[in-house]
């Protein structure tokens, strides 16, 4: 099975965030590859690399027992 990260923009009032959620096991390697694209996506969307205020990047990472909550 592939090693994989998700990367998500989402736009909120007044803010956008870029989720970023990674594997329990993720390694240094796996943080060069990532902020990679997290640069690549920002550029993208605001046509330069650097942050400003402008996107709050996010990042999680899977959990291992998450508690289950059902929403009735």
């Amino acid at each position: 099975m592939a090693r994989t990260a998700q990367i998500q923009l989402e736009k909120l009032v007044g803010r956008q965030s870029l989720t970023c959620r990674v594997p329990r096991d993720v390694t240094e390697r796996d943080f060069a590859h990532l902020g990679k694209s997290i640069i690549d996506v920002i550029k993208g969307h605001t046509g330069c690399a650097c942050l400003s205020g402008v996107i709050d990047v996010i990042l999680t990472g899977d959990f291992i027992d998450p508690i289950r909550v059902e929403l009735q």
